[in-house]
């Protein structure tokens, strides 16, 4: 997760940058540049949501697996534990 944070850091400070310099020295261009810093921000933003809910399921199906584990070793101690007696 820290990776991608320097990675939107990355993007969206130099993005912030050009804006405010755009503001500054070149005024009639500022509303076509701030459309389009917008744009690359809210598609930062998907990218964000989408590894969050990536993160999530990923998560979610290593429990899974950790318990899927968790039970094959229980009962392989079931039967082998018959097995002896």
């Amino acid at each position: 997760m820290a990776e991608l944070s320097i990675f939107n850091s990355g993007i969206r400070n130099p993005l912030m940058v050009i804006l405010a310099l755009t503001e500054r020295e070149c005024p009639d261009a500022f509303d076509e540049i701030e459309r389009s810093v917008n744009y690359i921000d809210c598609t930062i933003n998907q990218f964000d949501k989408g590894w969050d809910e990536s993160n999530k399921i990923f998560s979610f199906l290593k429990n899974i697996m950790v318990l899927l584990f968790i039970g094959k070793m229980t009962k392989l101690k079931i039967i082998l534990f018959f097995r002896n007696n």
